[in-house]
């Protein structure tokens, strides 16, 4: 199992940091989120090893990292702490990639806690800001066709020192200025390491919206974009205009830029890259991912 450069139950390294070069930047491959079941694709992989060969091909693909929701066999979210190990073990060894895992559930008790560093994954995922709600798809969904999908504020520090406390970074995931300036104010405090990634998600057509968030994406050096809806490949080059990086995968729909669907992550990361080298950008490779981990500032 590929594992974080630094070691599990000690904080990384601190020393200084630049910010992206600007003309590299983040594509993430996003396996399979927890919106969709195999309504979607019937290529959505729940098991540890159909995530192992997703992963895979989406890392040969030219990915900067992989994120993904655990999930049991039938492809709901779960908090089964093995199976969270097993899906984060076989990410982490189908490829070097930084690996990112997503948790639906954590509340701050002793149980999350053990959830949040199941497998030590490099990064764990939350959402912030004020609660909202998302629909699952009903085909998979453990909670009732609706869930909040953000935390509040003094869950989120307390997550993020959890984390780092393990060896694993937080990565806050922001889907309104509303959210950003609450991501800025946890950087501030020092919850949250400022040079490390950034994930905004654009709800159905809103890609609009992107320019307002510049105000605090400017100061973000590493971030990439997800979008949902008719307008997710725009988004995606709009997102490249500004300075940012994209998210692709499964865990935001199957539809290449050619109307034509995906039958893997591998293809829709493909994708993205091609957009990025027609932008006149490079990827950010996984070496210098990790290199940036490893430096990055510890919370407080």
């Amino acid at each position: 199992m590929q594992t974080p450069e630094h070691e599990p139950g000690t904080r990384p390294d601190v020393t200084s940091m630049h910010g992206a070069s600007g003309d590299r930047v983040l594509v993430v491959a996003c396996l399979n989120g927890a919106l969709h079941g195999r309504s979607l694709s019937r290529y959505v992989p729940f098991s540890p090893s159909e995530l192992e060969a997703e992963g895979r091909r989406a890392a040969e693909a030219g990915a900067s990292m992989l994120t993904f929701v655990p999930r049991d066999d039938d492809g709901h979210p779960t908090r089964d702490p093995g199976r969270i190990r097993e899906a984060v073990d076989a990410v982490m060894s189908c490829s070097p990639l930084p690996c990112a895992v997503s948790l639906l559930d954590y509340d701050g008790d002793a149980a999350s806690r053990r959830l949040l560093v199941a497998g030590r994954p490099t990064f764990v995922e939350v959402p912030v800001g004020a609660p909202r709600l998302a629909r699952f798809d009903p085909a998979v969904s453990a909670f009732g066709p609706d869930r909040v999908l953000a935390l509040p504020r003094s869950e989120l520090a307390s997550l993020s020192l959890d984390a780092q406390e393990h060896g694993v970074w937080p990565v806050p995931l922001a889907s309104d200025p509303t959210d950003l300036v609450t991501v800025a104010e946890l950087e501030r405090l020092g919850y949250i390491a400022p040079e490390l990634p950034v994930a905004v998600e654009l709800l159905a057509d809103h890609h609009l919206t992107l320019p307002i968030l510049m105000t605090t994406l400017a100061r973000t050096p590493l971030w990439a974009v997800g979008a949902r809806g008719r307008s997710t490949w725009r988004a995606h080059a709009m997102a490249l205009a500004l300075g940012g990086g994209v998210r692709v995968g499964f865990e935001y729909g199957a539809r290449l830029p050619n109307g034509d669907d995906a039958r893997s992550n591998a293809s829709l990361v493909e994708a993205a890259v091609r957009l990025v080298h027609a932008a006149g950008l490079d990827v950010l490779d996984s070496g210098e991912l990790r290199r940036r981990v490893t430096q990055a500032t510890p919370a407080i």
